[in-house]
């Protein structure tokens, strides 16, 4: 799913000691245009939807031979 949403690599951060080491990076931020910002974010997000839709619906998503099914009743 994140991957549809083009929005890279994740992390999960597990424990309380983690996250309190987690620090922001002044250095590294940088201040954009809020409307080009926000376009963008709303085409991708609109883009990830509709595949994640794509993906629901199609064969691929089809599960035919579970757990269950593989014993005789």
């Amino acid at each position: 799913l994140l991957s549809l949403g083009g929005l890279g690599i994740q992390y999960c951060i597990k424990t309380k000691q983690a996250y309190s080491q987690l620090k922001e990076i002044d250095s590294d931020l940088s201040i954009v245009e809020y409307n080009e910002f926000n376009n963008k974010y709303n085409l991708r997000d609109a883009v990830a939807r509709q595949k994640m839709r794509e993906l629901i619906n199609s064969d691929a998503n089809k599960v035919t031979k579970v757990f269950s099914t593989l014993f005789e009743r």
